[in-house]
């Protein structure tokens, strides 16, 4: 009842905001009337910066069906960020960015340095729901999904980003659940330039591109380093002071969170052909061990590549061919500290584990992966009344050279290695490779199969129906998935778009979507944590949507939707009967989450402009999974809130000139407050020997908090005019944001980095 109130009065608040600024903008241009003498030359320089930040903001996309179409007529919720946008925010990473858009949620995982995407309530550790593209490029692999790429990613290089709120397997096959987001590069059209950044926690960055375009060759190249030693935080207690105090572990300590990145990306073209390459090193600290302990050396290093070739060519000219092959790597290496040395040296006191003074409990994970593909897309137009293409798509993943390194028994039983003595439980030995005795993973390989089609039906063009509005179209599509190991997948969509004039537009749409388990779900062994399983099949998800556009003035655009998501088969962690410390992947999970998305957006000229989107979103577990209390009772879980989801997603952004030669840009992000979990469990007392049904996660709420960034400015200067100056604070209150500790194995949640100041020094050639 409470919360339904709430949600109306948000709404309501909403509308009332929207509507107040769009008359007081109505009356403003009433005003203008009156102003006869104003001089021309200054209606028509304003008149022309309009154009142009209009024409930036709606330049043609791509990523809803593969065609060029305005944002308004695609068959998706679809955000776009510009290059523009991106620099005046002065956005370090991709994590600042996206976190602005209507719907996401972005932080940090807790034990990975890596950004966690949730879209509409909806998120899993490694961003395996979410489709990520370069260019068009798929990123990933069947280990972890982008590891190194959201985190490390090069902002200077980014052109623009398209992104897809909802589902898009029907084009974009695996992972693309809850949304795509397509990294557009800048090319050889991009002017060359250096900058340099330095700021708080000795934070560098050093960046350069060099562009030429000579007849019908282009070339671009592009550099990046980034490197900081980041903001240590207190971790108050974690696990291991649950299980053995405070006085016995690392924690009270403060988190190690430096890191350096490594970019480079390179394209040539040539007429209708090009080829393309990215390398990213990710070296980063790792904030707290794998299973939640704060030590002192975890760290990762992640090489990414991949270097794709592909022509687009025209056969006819209502007839064209995309033709692309790629090849992918990665290697995932990763030494991490299960528990530091004090408790160690507490465990030699209590079962004579034997480890030597000041050394730590830890284990080595290393593997590497490459991924070969090619893809085959026929478009065929017919004037502007149909648009259709057919596609296939081909990859072949591998898994090879998977290596475990330890100086513990983490199996929990005796084991044997190579020199033929026991080895028992948690019994300390040399650090060494056992790979050929119990290793973490296995190598091994996937293929996956796919072909789609789609048609998009103009009808307002088909059947000459000119006099019921400006837009009334129909895109019907499907593609089916087949893999080797997991099975298949059929994803189909539906979009109908209707406008009756240019301000008004509106869409309903429905979509499925899939995810085929990875690697670790499926085979991780010997972990006493998490175990695989090779029986598991895809998670599935379905989507309606709404939307409703309105162009209230050239400058000034209002959209709502409602969105209504349904996933099933969803993997988690359940008891495993062979190891009752460890827990086994299962197909167990079916999770809903509804709600609305409202998003003004005001463009004046290209040095003023501003937007305010609101999210309400309400993420439900209706797994309804059965416990039983001591004596065998049962009880069904009702429906529950999964917990650390934010019911009230919001942001405020703004550009403006304040003197000349100075721009301003500030922007909040606000985050409702975060309730726990409301999963139950039976807990056992003297008194009460049965069980008595409570919340596992009893902690109190997390506080809602406002994020707030400032960055200013300063360039063209007539001495100066390929040079600016830009300095950002972020965080800029010096708020306490938490990351939310699903486990409470970090009872007060794992904190985020203070303020941070950074100064920006770009010349441009």
């Amino acid at each position: 009842m409470n919360l339904n109130m709430n949600l109306n009065i948000l709404i309501y608040n909403i509308v009332i905001f929207l509507l107040s600024i769009s008359l007081c903008i109505a009356n403003e241009q009433s005003d203008s009337l009156y102003f006869k003498d104003l001089d021309q030359e200054v209606m028509k320089a304003l008149d022309e910066e309009v154009k142009y930040q209009k024409a930036e903001l709606i330049d043609p996309i791509t990523i809803a069906t593969r065609y060029k179409q305005d944002a308004d007529d695609a068959p998706s919720v679809v955000s776009i960020i510009t290059a523009n946008e991106i620099k005046r925010m002065g956005a370090k990473n991709l994590e600042e960015i996206l976190r602005q858009i209507t719907g996401f949620n972005v932080y940090p995982n807790t034990i990975e340095p890596n950004p966690q995407v949730a879209i509409r309530g909806f998120t899993n550790s490694s961003n395996e729901i979410v489709k990520l593209l370069v260019n068009g490029h798929p990123i990933g692999n069947t280990f972890t999904t982008g590891f190194g790429i959201y985190e490390g990613f090069p902002v200077g290089l980014i052109q623009k980003i398209e992104i897809i709120r909802g589902p898009g397997s029907a084009l974009y096959g695996n992972s693309a659940m809850i949304g795509v987001i397509n990294i557009i590069t800048k090319d050889e059209t991009n002017a060359p330039f250096l900058s340099s950044e330095y700021g708080s926690f000795d934070t560098l960055r050093l960046t350069t591109q060099y562009s030429n375009k000579q007849d019908d060759i282009g070339v671009y190249v592009f550099g990046d380093y980034y490197t900081s030693n980041g903001d240590s935080n207190l971790i108050e207690s974690d696990l291991a002071s649950k299980m053995f105090g405070s006085d016995d572990t690392a924690a009270p300590g403060y988190t190690r969170e430096g890191f350096n990145y490594t970019n480079f990306f390179g394209k040539l073209t040539y007429h209708n052909l090009y080829i393309m390459g990215l390398y990213s090193y990710a070296h980063t600290e790792v904030p707290l061990s794998i299973n939640k302990t704060l030590t002192r050396d975890n760290a990762r290093r992640l090489p990414n590549a991949f270097l794709e070739l592909g022509s687009e060519t025209d056969i006819t000219d209502d007839l064209d061919i995309d033709i692309k092959i790629y090849a992918d790597y990665f290697k995932y290496a990763y030494r991490a500290e299960i528990l530091s040395y004090e408790t160690t040296a507490f465990l030699n006191q209590m079962i004579n584990a034997g480890y030597p003074e000041g050394e730590a409990k830890a284990r080595f994970l290393y593997k590497k992966h490459y991924k070969l593909g090619s893809e085959i897309n026929l478009n065929y137009h017919v004037n502007d009344s149909l648009n259709s293409s057919l596609g296939f798509q081909y990859e072949y993943h591998n898994q090879f050279d998977t290596r475990y390194l330890l100086n513990f028994n983490s199996v929990g039983r005796p084991i044997i290695l190579k020199n033929n003595y026991f080895l028992y439980p948690y019994q300390h030995i040399p650090y060494q490779d056992v790979t050929d005795e119990f290793n973490f993973n296995c190598d091994t390989s996937r293929s996956q199969y796919a072909i789609y089609a789609q048609a998009i039906f103009n009808f307002i063009h088909l059947f000459h129906f000119k006099n019921i509005g400006e837009t009334l179209s129909l895109t019907l599509g499907i593609r089916h998935d087949a893999y080797n190991d997991v099975g298949n997948s059929a994803n189909p969509r539906l979009g109908l778009v209707y406008a009756p004039n240019k301000r008004l537009f509106f869409k309903a749409l429905y979509g499925r979507a899939f995810r085929a388990p990875n690697f670790r779900e499926l085979y991780n062994r010997n972990n006493p944590v998490q175990l695989g399983n090779p029986d598991l099949t895809s998670e599935t998800l379905e989507t309606k949507e709404s939307v409703v556009g309105i162009h209230i003035t050239e400058q000034l655009t209002l959209t709502f939707d409602y969105f209504h998501t349904r996933m099933k088969n969803m993997i988690s962690l359940i008891s495993s009967t062979e190891n009752e410390l460890a827990t086994i992947h299962a197909n167990t999970g079916t999770q809903k989450s509804r709600g609305i998305e409202a998003e003004l957006k005001l463009t004046l000229d290209n040095q003023t402009d501003g937007y305010v989107n609101a999210t309400y979103q309400d993420v439900t577990n209706t797994t309804h999974e059965t416990i039983y209390d001591h004596f065998g009772t049962p009880y069904t879980q009702p429906d529950y809130n999964p917990g650390s989801i934010p019911y009230v997603i919001a942001n405020i952004g703004l550009n403006i000139p304040v003197v000349n030669h100075l721009d301003a840009n500030i922007w909040l992000n606000y985050l409702s407050k975060r309730t726990r979990s409301g999963k139950m469990q039976f807990t056992k007392s003297l008194d009460d020997p049965d069980g008595t049904v409570e919340k596992i996660d009893q902690r109190h709420p997390i506080d809602a908090r406002t994020y707030v960034n400032l960055s200013l400015t300063f360039g063209n200067y007539p001495f100066a005019k390929q040079l600016s100056l830009q300095l950002t604070a972020y965080n800029l209150f010096n708020v306490d944001d938490r990351i939310p500790d699903p486990e409470a194995s970090i009872y007060n949640d794992v904190p985020r980095w203070g303020r941070m100041y950074l100064a920006s020094v770009c010349y441009d050639f």
